[in-house]
Order: structure tokens, then C-alpha cells, then sequence
């Protein structure tokens, strides 16, 4: 995996291999996009992302904020390079599942019983 995020990079923060089964390797790029809930990522932002790959490429857009309709469409559009999309929630998500960056933690909750005061 080769982070090459920079100005000019093609839409293009991360480059590496994934992994199947040992069995198939597909070349990945991502764009990462740290933006504030509600500043949606558009559609010129896939079409950026796609003018980055190469032609064996596959893409992933992940994003701490959301996706506008319009680049959804844009990233599922038939005849070119699928650009996968992932709202931060859904990577949280998926590195809790997979126990990755994350440590679980027992916590034991202590209530208050109810008191009978004497008359």
C-alpha cells in the first residue's frame, strides 16, 4: 500500500492491492474526504477520483460526511470504472467487525437500589 495523497494526485490518497482469497488481486485507489456532516461529496468529486485510475482499477471514495444523489449515481454509472462509496459510519462499522484501531472493554454499571426509610 503506497499513501501518494498530495495536491495533484489524481483524486488519489491511498494505492494498494486487495486481497481475495490469496487468489484474486485487484488493484484499489481511495479517496479519502474528512468533511463536516452535512458539505456531501459530489459528483465531481467521483468523476475526479475515476480520472485518476488506471484501467484495471477499482475505487473507493470514504467520507466522514455523506454522498449527494447525483455522485451516486455517478459512482454506480454502467460501463465505467465502479467507484465504491463509504460514509464514515459504515467504516466505523466495518473496523469495530473486523476489531481493527478499536480494544473492547467490560464496564460493570452499578444502580442504585431503592431505600425504605423507617417511619
Amino acid at each position: 500500500m503506497d499513501v501518494v495523497g498530495r495536491t495533484g494526485d489524481g483524486g488519489i490518497d491511498v494505492r494498494g492491492v486487495l486481497v481475495v482469497g490469496d487468489v484474486v488481486r485487484i488493484p484499489m485507489a481511495i479517496q479519502a474526504k474528512r468533511w463536516r456532516i452535512g458539505n456531501n461529496v459530489g459528483s465531481g468529486d467521483v468523476r475526479n477520483v475515476r480520472g485518476g485510475l488506471d484501467v484495471s482499477d477499482r475505487a473507493l471514495i470514504v467520507t466522514t460526511s455523506d454522498f449527494t444523489p447525483a455522485a451516486r449515481r455517478d459512482a454506480s454509472m454502467v460501463g465505467r470504472v465502479p467507484v465504491g462509496l463509504m460514509k464514515g459510519d459504515e467504516l466505523v462499522e466495518q473496523l469495530v467487525g473486523f476489531g481493527i484501531g478499536v480494544e473492547r472493554t467490560n464496564h460493570q454499571i452499578l444502580e442504585s437500589a431503592p431505600i425504605a426509610l423507617a417511619p
